[in-house]
C-alpha cells in the first residue's frame, strides 16, 4: 500500500513539474509623477510572459512598500494564500521567509534590468518577458489551478509622512 501512495505522490509531483503558466486579464495603473511606461502580456509559442518598459521619474528611497497578494481560486472565489507588505528598502525579497515570494523574486531577478532593493534612481527600467520557469523546484509545490495576483507599491520619502502610490498591477495566472 505504501508503494502505491509513493507512486501516486511521485506522479502528482511530476505532473506539477511540467506545469504551464498562462497569464491573462492584465491591468495596471502607473502614478505619472513617479513612472511612465507600459506593462504587457506576451504569448510566444505557448509561453506566456509579462514585460515592463518604463521610465522612473524621481528617486525612490526611504520606504518603498511592495504589497503582493497571491490568491487561489477555490470554488467560486479567490482565497488569499499570500498577503504581505514588504519594504524593499529594508528587506531583500529573495531572502524573505515566504517561499512563494522567494520563488517570484528569484525568477524576477532573471528578467529585470535593476536590483530588487531600493533606492531606485530616475532612469529607464525594463522587465524582459518575465515568466516562471517550470524547471524551478518551487513549482512542484504550487498546485495547478487558477490564481489572481495583485501587486501595489507605495513610496514614503525620508522625513515625509506622505505615502504615495507608485503603481498597481493585477493579473490572473493559470497553472495548468
Amino acid at each position: 500500500m505504501a508503494r502505491y501512495i509513493a507512486v501516486a505522490i511521485a506522479l502528482s509531483i511530476l505532473e506539477m513539474a511540467t506545469c504551464t503558466v498562462r497569464f491573462s486579464n492584465l491591468s495596471y495603473e502607473l502614478n505619472p509623477e513617479y513612472i511612465k511606461g507600459t506593462i504587457n502580456v506576451k504569448i510566444d509559442k505557448e509561453v506566456y510572459s509579462i514585460g515592463l518598459n518604463a521610465d522612473v521619474l524621481k528617486r525612490i528611497d526611504g520606504m518603498f512598500w511592495v504589497m503582493p497578494v497571491f490568491s487561489k481560486k477555490i470554488k467560486d472565489s479567490y482565497v488569499p494564500l499570500v498577503d504581505l507588505k514588504l519594504d524593499t528598502c529594508k528587506t531583500d525579497p529573495t531572502l524573505v521567509e515566504n517561499p512563494v515570494i522567494r520563488l517570484i523574486a528569484a525568477e524576477a531577478k532573471k528578467f529585470v534590468s535593476f536590483g530588487l532593493m531600493c533606492p531606485y534612481e530616475p532612469g529607464h527600467y525594463t522587465v524582459n518577458d518575465f515568466t516562471i520557469d517550470n524547471n524551478n523546484a518551487m513549482m512542484n509545490f504550487i498546485p495547478k489551478g487558477s490564481y489572481h495576483v495583485s501587486i501595489n507599491t507605495h513610496h514614503q520619502s525620508f522625513g515625509s509622512n506622505d505615502l504615495n502610490k507608485v503603481m498597481s498591477l493585477s493579473f490572473y495566472a493559470d497553472f495548468e
